[in-house]
């Protein structure tokens, strides 16, 4: 019984959700959106159901992952579009014809992902890969563990002091601050060093209640200073996704962590809807009751979610409307902004921005800045579309599923009953999990997390010992 509770409730929010937008999309039009909802749900199911690397656990696959995050803005989104456009204009305000046009472009980069993933090429490659085994001249994994998280944390510091500092952060609403994007490498260096630290308390036996303690303090400033301070909640996802990947595929099918998994999932789903509506005012404003400006309407907490999924499909529904007629094709350009990102500015200050920066100039009239601020999520739809329109996403899916393939074929090898010991293919593959979550974004977000995450994971394992050596009973 205990078992079918979980996918019951699903079912039943399913429904309700699904009965509330019903006298919408009986409007004229959106049968035939009902109709490629379902179709992409076929190919989404088809795809799971025939994983190729079934040594994986469930939710370790990145095919499983790439399809659940892109069912929310695939499947969720469209269906949500009717109910947000009688709230919203502009953005939301689409024809069905492109809404149709758009979802046949997600069953065209879907597809060829999932061929991408089937074929043994990404085996191939993870072949080729070093597995970084234990050597004698290694230094004690705790350094760079200890430097990493001293390093990030410093860079954190330095992003507040750089902001003008706490005080004048609070004053401030998600996104109107402007600072470096070097920033960025110490907040993604802070969740590696945390998964650093959880895979040495995982595999070195019980931990001593210093370490515990230590990590529990650490987690706890992670979403205190994501969740409030900088406001993203991406990153949450990355940190929760890294470590559940951590656990999982060193134990495999444990069910109290599994159980966990969902509370939590479930915890970071309400937070995503309720705080993605509230963050645009500023902290201080928050605290003190105060609500937005005058002749701003105020969103309901549920419209947080709405909004979060349909706002990306609603971004490459935009994206099929301005490539090629009014926007030039990128011919990979895009992908530019992950070797240019780490140049600063002030050096630069005619930089290349990403693509959901360049597209805010549709969006935010009169309130526009072409280098800070927020920017929009096109989706890998749109990001692959505006490179190279129909063939962009179709050679989008196709390697972005020989690389999915390369790290799920690189993490099962030498998996014991679906539990894997070797640091190096545990971390590489929760490192990749963890960057999925930017599916929601473009490539070149993907490519940005793995700069800023992989040569200091390249290190450790290069030059310390993160293999720890002591057998870890599983649990049962």
């Amino acid at each position: 019984m205990r078992s079918t509770l979980f996918p019951r409730i699903l079912l039943a929010l399913a429904a309700a959700a699904l009965a509330f937008l019903v006298p919408e999309l009986l409007k004229p039009g959106w049968g035939l959106v009902v109709l490629m909802v379902a179709l992409v749900v076929l190919l989404l199911v088809l795809g799971v159901w025939a994983r190729a690397e079934k040594r994986l656990p469930f939710l370790c696959d990145p095919l499983v992952l790439v399809s659940v995050f892109q069912a929310q803005f695939f499947v969720i989104g469209p269906l949500c579009l009717p109910f947000v456009q009688a709230q919203y204009t502009s953005l939301y305000t689409i024809p069905v014809e492109r809404v149709v046009a758009t979802l046949a472009l997600f069953l065209l980069l879907q597809g060829s992902f999932i061929a991408g993933y089937q074929i043994r090429v990404g085996v191939a490659l993870a072949r080729v890969l070093p597995v970084f085994g234990p050597g004698r001249v290694k230094l004690p994994g705790r350094w760079i563990e200890t430097l990493i998280l001293v390093g990030s944390g410093l860079g954190c510091a330095g992003f507040v002091w750089n902001l003008g500092g706490l005080d004048y952060i609070l004053r401030l609403g998600y996104g109107q601050g402007r600072s470096s994007a070097f920033f960025l490498l110490a907040f993604h260096a802070l969740i590696l060093a945390t998964l650093l630290m959880a895979w040495r308390l995982i595999q070195s036996g019980p931990a001593r209640p210093g370490d515990r303690a230590l990590f529990l303090a650490v987690l706890l400033f992670e979403v205190i200073f994501f969740a409030l301070v900088l406001g993203a909640r991406k990153r949450l996802f990355f940190l929760f996704f890294g470590l559940f990947a951590v656990w999982l595929l060193r134990f495999g099918k444990a069910r109290m962590p599994r159980r966990a998994a969902i509370v939590a999932l479930v915890a970071l789903l309400a937070f995503f809807s309720f705080w993605g509506t509230v963050r645009s005012r500023s902290l201080r404003d928050l605290a003190e009751g105060r609500n937005r400006e005058a002749g701003v309407p105020q969103q309901a907490a549920y419209m947080g979610y709405l909004t979060g999924v349909a706002e990306p499909f609603a971004v490459a529904c935009k994206v099929v409307e301005l490539f090629p007629d009014t926007e030039p094709y990128r011919y990979g350009g895009t992908l530019l902004v992950t070797l240019l990102g780490f140049i600063p500015r002030a050096v630069w200050p005619e930089k290349p921005v990403g693509i959901g920066k360049e597209l805010t100039k549709y969006t935010d009239g009169v309130y526009y800045d072409p280098y800070y601020g927020h920017s929009i999520a096109t989706t890998l739809v749109g990001d692959a579309y505006a490179n190279l329109g129909v063939i962009g996403v179709l050679l989008g899916g196709l390697g972005l599923g020989i690389l999915c393939r390369t790290a799920a074929a690189y993490a099962a090898e030498g998996m014991v009953d679906g539990c894997q010991s070797s640091p190096a293919r545990v971390l590489v593959m929760a490192v990749f999990l963890a960057s999925l979550v930017e599916v929601r974004g473009d490539m070149a977000g993907i490519l940005a997390f793995h700069g800023m995450t992989y040569p200091f994971l390249l290190v450790a394992l290069l030059f310390f010992r993160l293999d720890y050596r002591r057998s870890v009973p599983v649990p049962a």
